[in-house]
């Protein structure tokens, strides 16, 4: 790990722990700096506020492991929903009191395209697995293959997010199964239909 990952951690921690006993609209930048023990210089070398400082907690604990495991395993498609989720309701409350800030709505759209490149990482494995490169596609194939990604990125981040904005009442494993069932019988197929396509032929 290099020294700034390290002291991006240790200010993510800090947060975190701060989070724990003061409102989060009430941790500026100031307050965060005197309790790790950092100048404002160091925060802003790192995050350029407060709300880019959640976003990479978000990504760092919830999608990034997900990301480099897909790169490393393509047969981890059936885990990656449980694995998400669980990331999610072990910060519980933090993810709901982050919901309820005013940024709220930057947080939901950052959440959104983290959670994409998940989907392009799959595309890339899926393609990987035939022996495909994506730039070797037809543009049609591409296009096609951008909208199956799209339909399943919006579709599932949107029950996610009405999961957390509702409480994480339902177990994070049961609602995995829901999503990965369809993602099974849903997402694959489409994918395997767009490149088995022929390269030269429009879409029909």
């Amino acid at each position: 790990m290099t020294k700034p990952d390290r002291t991006r951690q240790w200010i993510a921690a800090g947060y975190l722990e701060l989070a724990k006993t003061v409102p989060l609209r009430k941790i500026t930048v100031q307050k965060l700096c005197d309790h790790v023990g950092v100048n404002r210089s160091t925060f802003y070398y790192h995050f350029d506020s407060i709300q880019a400082l959640i976003h990479w907690i978000y990504h760092t604990e919830v999608n990034e492991p997900v990301q480099r495991k897909i790169r490393i395993d393509p047969a981890f498609l059936t885990q990656i929903s449980a694995k998400v989720l669980g990331s999610v309701y072990r910060r519980k409350e933090f993810w709901q009191r982050v919901l309820n800030l005013p940024t709220s709505d930057e947080f939901i759209s950052f959440m959104l395209q983290d959670t994409m490149e998940n989907w392009h990482q799959l595309i890339q494995a899926i393609l990987k697995s035939k022996g495909l490169r994506y730039e070797d596609l037809s543009e049609n194939q591409r296009l096609e293959l951008n909208y199956i990604t799209e339909y399943y990125c919006v579709a599932h981040h949107r029950v996610a997010l009405l999961w957390m904005q509702e409480g994480m009442k339902l177990p994070p494993e049961q609602l995995a199964a829901i999503i990965d069932d369809i993602a099974m019988n849903g997402f694959g197929h489409a994918v395997n239909k767009a490149v088995e396509r022929p390269s030269e032929d429009p879409l029909k």
